[in-house]
């Protein structure tokens, strides 16, 4: 079974070549993303607005030599924050870092703008950088009082060569004490739509997530274990073709 993960894996690195940075935009660990299981079940926590740091590491299908590792940041107020993530496999290594202000658009809406570059190294090959900008919109309607709504686009390529595909994210956050259904659609300029659907569950300092990808069939169920400002996810993701991968995650946030 690890065999034919492994030739999946390196058919799909070898697809990369025209565009070097295609795997980093896969497993890209913030804003949004066709395949965004891990944005979405963020997103549907109900301390998300209050996390200033998460690390996270993950051994992707189990394939021996491939590993992700991502990394967040944000200001004590929440006006900056700083992403990156990295995926290492053999002759393969691939990075991407982002950086994004909050800008207050009213009493009940805030514009996201950012900007990422991502980079990667296929053997003795350098690809050269690319770079991307960001700009999502997030509204919390005051006589919609459980709803939270976000849309805009992520990754627009800021040069004229386009090695990252620019996504077109829509989100509606429903939440109810510490129950919260995050629905997202993502649609990328070439056509390719994503529907994603994930749901969390809260006793106190115990969480339980849910998450479906449509697209494929891929779904997802973690535990989110609560100490005091210290947050522990641990998430199982299972693919269809792929099978099973492990994710675990440190959240801290402010009190």
């Amino acid at each position: 079974m690890r065999g034919g993960k492994g030739v999946f894996l390196a058919l799909a690195l070898l697809l990369c070549w025209a565009s070097p940075v295609g795997a980093s935009y896969e497993w890209r660990a913030a804003w949004g993303a066709p395949y965004p299981l891990e944005i979405s079940e963020a997103c549907a926590m109900p301390a998300a607005d209050r996390m200033r740091a998460r690390v996270a590491f993950a051994h992707p299908y189990e394939v021996e030599g491939l590993r992700f590792h991502a990394l967040f940041l944000r200001s004590p107020r929440g006006t900056w924050e700083i992403h990156g993530g990295s995926l290492n496999a053999p002759h393969l290594t691939e990075w991407h870092v982002g950086v994004g202000r909050r800008v207050a658009l009213c009493a009940h809406a805030v514009l996201l703008c950012g900007v990422r570059c991502f980079n990667a190294r296929i053997g003795d090959w350098q690809a050269p950088a690319s770079w991307t900008l960001t700009a999502l919109a997030r509204a919390a309607p005051p006589v919609l009082r459980l709803l939270t709504v976000e849309a805009g686009i992520v990754d627009l390529s800021a040069t004229s060569r386009a090695a990252v595909t620019p996504v077109i994210v829509t989100r509606a956050i429903l939440s109810a004490g510490s129950a919260r259904v995050c629905l997202e659609r993502s649609a990328c300029v070439h056509g390719d739509t994503e529907t994603v659907i994930v749901v969390h569950l809260g006793w106190g300092a115990l969480g339980f997530l849910q998450g479906y990808r449509w697209s494929v069939g891929e779904s997802s169920v973690g535990l989110v274990l609560g100490a005091g400002s210290v947050q522990v996810r641990l998430t199982q993701r299972w693919h269809p073709a792929l099978g099973w991968t492990p994710r675990v995650g440190v959240v801290w946030l402010a009190r």
